[in-house]
This record gives structure tokens, sequence and C-alpha cells, in this order.
């Protein structure tokens, strides 16, 4: 029998709700609230990002920033500045409605048999079946001891679910610490539809 998901939606005043689905017959209050708090951290951190890209002239860190997740010139052009702002505003009006969240390790039979070997290093996904996304799942390990990546993996994974964006595998992933892409490789165009570069960039700036 196939166990069902148990959930509880926390109600926001200025944005939509949140429900938190979990597979644990009791999720305790600090993680629900540690939940709650990494979809806030990332709609704010969204929302910033955008609210800067739109001023004029752009910030000197937005300017550093936008060059080092998206192979821009040290000042992006109009359509590399238009694309990006596109993506942002598709992942910010996603998850600042209503909005799930799964808070489970990774299902392995989700993976490729191919995978099967990065189980304990996927962060969070977002499944994909007739041709609709899912729910964000983020594990519950960095929602309970790392927040900083949790609102890390979720606008990486929410970007997916919104916005359509790409894996590039080691070519698109950053270090953990952002201080570079884990292989080169990477071009200017395929940073701009790469996930990781959307979560690093809000999570630098925003």
């Amino acid at each position: 029998m196939k166990r069902l998901y148990h959930s509880s939606t926390v109600k926001v005043s200025d944005a939509g709700n949140i429900r938190i689905k979990h597979k644990e017959l009791f999720l305790s209050d600090k993680m629900k609230k540690s939940t709650e708090q990494v979809v806030t951290d990332a709609r704010w951190k969204v929302t910033r990002t955008v609210a800067l890209l739109n001023l004029s002239p752009l910030q000197d860190t937005v300017k550093a920033n936008f060059s080092k997740y998206f192979k821009s010139g040290a000042t992006p052009t109009a359509n590399e500045l238009n694309d990006v702002k596109s993506i942002l505003e598709l992942i910010m009006n996603g998850i600042n409605v209503d909005v799930s969240i799964k808070v489970r390790k990774v299902n392995s039979s989700l993976l490729e048999p191919d995978e099967k070997d990065i189980k304990d290093h996927v962060e969070g996904y977002v499944t994909t079946r007739g041709g609709s996304k899912g729910d964000v799942h983020v594990v519950p390990s960095y929602i309970k001891s790392n927040s900083w990546q949790a609102t890390r993996v979720f606008i990486h994974e929410a970007s997916h679910k919104y916005a359509d964006t790409l894996d590039y595998d080691e070519q698109g992933y950053i270090f953990a610490d952002g201080s570079d892409f884990r292989e080169p490789g990477i071009v200017a165009d395929q940073c701009r539809k790469n996930a990781d570069s959307y979560a690093y960039f809000c999570m630098a700036v925003g």
C-alpha cells in the first residue's frame, strides 16, 4: 500500500500560504518553523534580486555576481539582463503564491539506473510526470541544520518547476561555497538556463 503524504499549511499574511508535506506521521514544530523560514527566505531573496536588477545603474556587487554566475562581461548587455530577469520573474511569481514543499530524502526509485550511486548527494528535486512538474523537494538534513543551503536548493528546484531551467551536469553545478563552477566548459547562453546560476546569484545578491 502506498504511503500518503501528511501535510500542514502555514498561513502567510503577505504572500501565498506554504503547504509542508512529509512522510513522517508527525513533523516537529521546529522542522515546520525551519521549513517555513526556508520558503520565506527564498521569496525574499528572489524578489529582492529582481528589484536590484531593475535599478539603473546596477550596483557593483550585482554586476560582479552576474558576471560570475552568468558568464557575462563586466556589465551585462540589455539582452542578458532581460533573459535573466524574465526567468527570475517566473520563479518569483511561482513561489509567492500558494506553494507546496516536500521535506524528505531522495526517492531512489525516481533516479535513473546510472544515478543510484549519487543518491546520498542529491539535495532536492522536482518530479515530472505526464509533462507536468510536481512539488519542490528539499532534503530534511539541510532544513534541519543548513538553512542557507536549504534556501539555495529551494530556489534551484523552483527554477526547474516554474521556469524550466536545466542542469548541465558538473559544468553547471557550483561549489557549495559559491566560488566557481565545479568543472569548466559552461558558456553564457547555457548559464542563462542553468538552475544553479539562478540559485547562487539570488543567494549572493538577494
